[in-house]
């Protein structure tokens, strides 16, 4: 087992010193953290915590650059660089995590003749050679260079499995009475508002659906996200004449099932109880999988509306081509990040819906995570009491990071129900007209749930 920690390019070195360096500090996004990672793994290690960070202080370091060409050097087409090391001393400061690393080999401009190999071999995924990104991998080192065709001077350090973890203890809830005597004794002053979510299945990630992953931790939709949008918009035109802003269209691209960076959430404590008992399964030994209702509770003047300014900054990201996403670098400062061509071409997408937006953008607006109160544009969203979380360029998902490093903190407070006795729960809440057909509203739907409720079985 190792981390496989990528990033960094030739005019980039500074902050990247381990390629330059023996030894030193460096830092890392705390957002790009564990992708490329199994789900049976980045379960273990989540949320981050001072356990878990140790644990990777326990495994060797694969530290990779990103694929480059040199076109100075036409013998270098394509070339990565690559370190083998420890870190230690890692701790989290705001949306960074600092490290401590120590280089015991050295492999200089490697030339990438099978990009399609170190793909294969590091499971990266559609991003492949050109993501940075801190992946733990479950495989051993040396056997996993050797693949790639290293010869070794010494035998990096080889480590199997993850020691045991302790997991996270949640409440647990068995039937509607628990559930609201838990949610009713939520303290809340009158400046807060609190929203839930339902999972199913307590493992799930607390992400859009337009960052859902495979089971080798790597994006499916991510990279991918401006075509989407733009194919819809092409494939349906007609579908968003009405909408006046990209929130909108994002509404109601997530309405159809278009995987976007918007995540449902409602007022309305018993939906959430719902669709957290909307899918019972079981696992190999036949228990049935819990659910989890999501608790978030925020101040109320930090709710953002449809007409929000910052609302249109985030929401037009899904315009933008991952390229132009990977260069908004929020490192920097203001009046130079908006001079980059990435910020122009932003800000272009934002003054297509209002043209009165001055040319400003406060750049760690766009890795924020936001509240936001859409219009009722549809009959699912007035059911479901709903609204929704925006998700920004690298945005921290909610549950990567434990509560008990507080500058890591987002807006709201989080908390977790254990949801189980599902059958029953689904049973009482059709008592209180909470089912299927009330939750997902529509003709089509109603008249079918309508007719399978009379059908005949042969």
């Amino acid at each position: 087992m190792f981390s496989l920690i990528m990033g960094g390019n030739p005019d980039a070195f500074e902050h990247w010193p381990m390629f330059i360096e023996d030894t030193g500090v460096c830092d890392f996004p705390v957002s790009r953290m564990l992708e490329s990672t199994s789900d049976e793994i980045r379960h273990k290690l989540t949320p981050l915590n001072e356990k878990t960070l140790s644990i990777l202080e326990d495994i060797p370091a694969l530290f990779m650059t990103e694929r480059y060409t040199d076109l100075e050097d036409e013998s270098y087409p394509d070339y990565i660089e690559i370190r083998i090391g420890k870190v230690s001393n890692l701790r989290i400061d705001g949306k960074y995590i600092y490290f401590r690393f120590i280089i015991s080999q050295k492999f200089e401009r490697v030339l990438v003749t099978n990009k399609k190999l170190y793909e294969t071999v590091l499971e990266l995924g559609s991003f492949g050679l050109n993501r940075t990104h801190w992946g733990v991998k479950d495989k051993d080192l040396q056997h996993t260079l050797t693949s790639l065709g290293f010869v070794f001077h010494k035998k990096p350090q080889v480590v199997n499995v993850l020691p045991p973890i302790e997991q996270n203890k949640y409440i647990e809830v068995v039937d509607i009475k628990d559930f609201l005597a838990h949610v009713l004794d939520k303290d809340c002053n009158e400046n807060e508002e609190v929203f839930y979510r339902g999972h199913s299945d307590a493992s799930y990630e607390l992400a859009p659906s337009l960052f859902r992953r495979n089971k080798q931790g790597n994006y499916k939709y991510l990279q991918n996200e401006s075509s989407l949008v733009r194919e819809a918009l092409t494939a349906r035109p007609l579908e968003f004449i009405d909408d006046r802003t990209m929130l909108d269209k994002l509404v109601r691209m997530q309405h159809y099932g278009l995987p976007t960076r918007l995540l449902d959430i409602t007022s309305n404590p018993l939906i959430a109880l719902y669709f957290a008992c909307s899918s019972i399964k079981y696992d190999q030994d036949n228990n049935e999988v819990d659910g989890h209702v999501i608790i978030f509770k925020i101040d109320r003047y930090k709710i953002k509306f449809f007409d929000s300014d910052t609302v249109s900054c985030i929401a037009n990201l899904s315009m933008l081509s991952h390229s132009f996403k990977e260069a908004l670098d929020s490192k920097k400062e203001k009046k130079e990040f908006n001079e980059t061509n990435a910020c122009g071409k932003l800000i272009h997408y934002i003054k297509d819906e209002k043209p009165y937006f001055e040319n400003i953008i406060i750049p760690s607006d766009l890795e924020r995570i936001l509240f936001v109160k859409g219009r009722v544009s549809n009959e699912r969203i007035s059911s479901q009491s709903g609204a929704f979380l925006l998700f920004g360029n690298n945005a921290v998902f909610p549950d990567l990071v434990s509560n008990e490093i507080p500058e890591i903190a987002q807006d709201f407070k989080v908390e977790k129900l254990i949801i189980k006795n599902k059958k029953q729960i689904l049973n009482d809440l059709a008592k209180l007209n909470i089912t299927e057909a009330t939750v997902y509203q529509g003709m089509e739907r109603t008249m079918k749930l309508i007719a399978s409720r009379f059908s005949v079985s042969e």
